[in-house]
């Protein structure tokens, strides 16, 4: 798994908090997504408004890579994970 992959997931966990506390709120999810500066217009699906958000966020990391500082044990432990499962190189005996 690669670092993006992970941030990836990073930012679907933040987009999926936020958005469940808003909705917890009685918050519609495009809120959710307008909260960030994206202008949507009618409704979003809870879906499209966590990939939305995640994108966002995932800009917003691009320029300033020091958002990533409360969330640093949640990469090195993921990226840990994925490197455990990750399937070891075999290589073939056979004489080419």
């Amino acid at each position: 798994m690669r670092l993006a992959d992970v941030l990836r997931a990073v930012g679907d966990r933040l987009a999926i908090e936020h958005i469940d506390a808003l909705a917890a709120a009685g918050a519609e999810p495009a809120e959710a997504v307008k909260a960030l500066g994206i202008s949507v217009s009618g409704g979003v699906t809870r879906w499209r408004a966590v990939v939305l958000f995640r994108n966002r966020w995932l800009e917003l990391v691009r320029a300033d890579p020091g958002l990533l500082a409360p969330h640093e044990a949640e990469i090195a432990t993921r990226m840990a994970q994925a490197e455990a499962c990750e399937p070891i190189p075999t290589y073939s005996m056979e004489a080419k």
